[in-house]
């Protein structure tokens, strides 16, 4: 079961999120400060974190502090500030307010999926790496 850390001190927020990860069976932790947040990373490796953006003191460096970690930034607009300055520091995307369930159920699976060090591509069949390996032959 993939862990997923909240970090916003707005309990209305914790609770969308959390009733919306839940429905699809992730274990929920949540954190109201930075103090909880850094704690919690200095001994726990989660799959992914929500973190307000507000909620700690130079999001900059801390994503820097933290950058194994995979993000998602929560927002209250799009900042283009956020965008060309923090992505870098393992952010997988931004989540601005109002939440959409199924939009946030989306992009969570589809960084987990991708994030999972055991996935592979799947292999393809004999035929299929011969007719890849004709047609590639045939274009040079």
């Amino acid at each position: 079961m993939s862990q997923i850390y909240l970090a916003d001190d707005s309990p209305t927020v914790q609770r969308i999120l959390k009733l919306t990860l839940e429905t699809a069976a992730y274990d929920i932790v949540l954190g109201s400060s930075q103090q909880e947040l850094e704690n919690f990373l200095d001994k726990q490796n989660p799959d992914l974190v929500f973190l307000d953006v507000h909620l700690v003191d130079s999001v900059k460096n801390f994503l820097k502090k933290y950058a194994h970690i995979k993000w998602f930034l929560i927002i209250d607009e799009f900042d283009e500030y956020v965008l060309t300055e923090l992505a870098p520091y393992g952010v997988i995307d931004f989540l601005s307010r109002p939440f959409q369930p199924q939009k946030v159920l989306e992009m969570v699976q589809n960084a987990l999926m991708f994030s999972k060090e055991k996935y592979q591509a799947p292999l393809l069949e004999e035929e299929d790496l011969e007719a890849v390996n004709r047609e590639f032959g045939e274009r040079r």
